[in-house]
């Protein structure tokens, strides 16, 4: 892990320790806008830990170091280390990352991260879903729509919005019936 700057830490340290003699809890937030450096991981050099930290394995251990050395290391001005602080009273771990969070999945676009979340929800279908056959039957969906299925048209998108497939419609009494396939979002027109 690359370090953390000593400037920027030693002016934390006296910030907190300013808080504290003046009766001011505080809460930090270990995540935001923490850049990726090129010695952490070349790949993703310059994008951000909020983005890919909660599901990319290297990203977590490295999120893991920083905490370590973050809470370990003494403040100067205090003599205490963060997670002896008195004064501190809450962490965020993760804020507003939840992989559903729409601005998140707009963010996830670098090929290796997309990758690793493919290897892992797939880990997660084989394992949930046994034998195969279980998992086409769970995610087999239907959407009925209150009109004929003469000029309407389907297209399964992936989360860029390309068009990935046409799901199957066909019509029950005068009803346009749709199969959802799974697909993160569906385009539909008239």
């Amino acid at each position: 892990m690359e370090s953390i700057d000593q400037t920027n830490l030693d002016r934390m340290f006296f910030a907190l320790s300013e808080l504290k003699k003046n009766g001011i809890y505080w809460c930090i937030d270990l995540l935001t806008n923490r850049q990726i450096k090129s010695g952490d991981y070349p790949e993703f050099a310059g994008e951000t830990f909020y983005t890919y930290s909660i599901f990319m394995p290297r990203l977590i251990e490295l999120q893991k170091e920083f905490i370590t050395k973050l809470f370990t290391t003494r403040n100067p001005y205090t003599g205490k280390t963060l997670a002896e602080a008195p004064a501190l009273v809450m962490l965020i771990i993760q804020n507003e990352d939840s992989l559903l969070y729409q601005p998140n999945r707009n963010r996830i676009k670098h090929p290796l991260a997309l990758a690793e979340l493919k290897r892992r929800f797939n880990a997660y279908l084989r394992e949930k879903y046994q034998p195969r056959n279980a998992l086409a039957a769970a995610w087999k969906n239907t959407l009925k729509l209150n009109r004929p299925a003469r000029g309407l048209t389907v297209h399964a998108l992936d989360y860029s919005g390309k068009k990935i497939a046409a799901p199957v419609i066909r019509e029950e009494n005068g009803t346009a019936v749709i199969e959802l396939t799974g697909a993160p979002h569906y385009e539909l027109t008239y």
